[in-house]
């Protein structure tokens, strides 16, 4: 009975992934989104070699914070189907303003901070 049931979970596993890998391959390549993965992806790595200013380390934490639950579980924005982390380095959101703002500069973002009530320190524990 235990395996049975082992087998059915895995088989509905496989669905849910097949499923978003179906949805991921809907988004339309454009040469916006492979501009973005490069922006991304360069901004990554320099957070990686330490370059990022701050206040942008923080946005990218954020975001990575608002999008726990959908985006980062699967391992691609579900807005426009960009992988992640790497969108979540990006200038321009995706989401219009839903989830997040365009990455702000330091002033903007503290004003914005201080707005939505945003605790990073809660947020990094």
């Amino acid at each position: 009975m235990r395996l049975g049931r082992f087998y059915l979970l895995k088989w509905k596993k496989e669905k849910r992934l097949e499923e978003n890998n179906k949805n991921q391959m809907s988004k339309k390549i454009t040469i916006k989104k492979v501009l973005q993965f490069i922006e991304g992806n360069a901004k990554m790595f320099g957070d990686y070699i330490d370059l990022l200013p701050h206040h942008e380390k923080e946005q990218v934490i954020y975001r990575s914070w608002v999008c726990r639950d959908e985006c980062m579980e699967v391992g691609y924005c579900k807005h426009c189907g960009c992988s992640v982390p790497g969108k979540l380095y990006v200038k321009e959101s995706c989401n219009d303003g839903e989830l997040f703002p365009d990455m702000m500069n330091e002033s903007a973002w503290e004003a914005y901070k201080e707005e939505k009530k945003i605790n990073m320190d809660e947020i990094l524990h």
